[in-house]
């Protein structure tokens, strides 16, 4: 339990945004618990907090925009493979 802690604690903010771009990119993660553990694990400093909602903001635009990226240039193909993906 404890290299868990210590791995959050070390990799947050890369945790928080590989989690918001994966859930959002259509793969069924939950991304809330994620943030709220790394979150609370973030007691060094208030700027940590901006810092991760920042990282889970990126992660989610990023994918979003690549989504709208991938439906508008491959249309129903795309939507085809992220259905599979996503049961």
């Amino acid at each position: 339990m404890q290299n868990v802690i210590t791995i959050a604690e070390r990799h947050g903010l890369l945790i928080v945004f590989l989690n918001f771009l994966l859930s959002q990119g259509g793969l069924p993660l939950p991304a809330v618990p994620t943030v709220m553990t790394v979150a609370a694990l973030a007691r060094q400093s208030p700027y940590q907090i901006a810092q991760i909602i920042l990282a889970a903001i990126s992660g989610a635009l990023i994918a979003e925009f690549a989504l709208y990226w991938c439906g508008r240039h491959y249309g129903q193909r795309f939507l085809g493979l992220l259905c599979r993906l996503s049961f």
